[in-house]
């Protein structure tokens, strides 16, 4: 999950991290698996695609959920409901329980 607040994506940056994490040695011969990648912002909106290879793009999938209702200023019980996420964008309380 990147967790993003009043900052701008670094080149490449998720597909870094998704790449750190997938090539990490686990247990005996194994590596971690990503579940998902869950960009967090306070206006739902995705990630910078600059740089981003084709193959990045075929097998990082961000699902964008909205952080904080139209004010932009902390995470709230309305934004924890399904029908407070902006358009494109899933809300933040089934993400959370879901992959929790």
């Amino acid at each position: 999950m990147e967790n993003k607040i009043h900052a701008s994506d670094q080149d490449r940056q998720i597909p870094r991290y998704y790449y750190e994490v997938t090539n990490r040695a686990f247990g005996k011969g194994g590596h971690y698996r990503v579940a998902a990648t869950v960009y967090l912002t306070l206006t739902g909106h995705g990630p910078s695609y600059i740089g981003w290879t084709e193959n990045d793009k075929v097998r990082i999938i961000p699902i964008c959920i909205a952080y904080a209702g139209d004010d932009g200023t902390s995470l709230n019980s309305a934004v924890l409901e399904p029908g407070a996420a902006m358009s494109g964008c899933e809300p933040v309380k089934p993400i959370v329980e879901w992959y929790g």
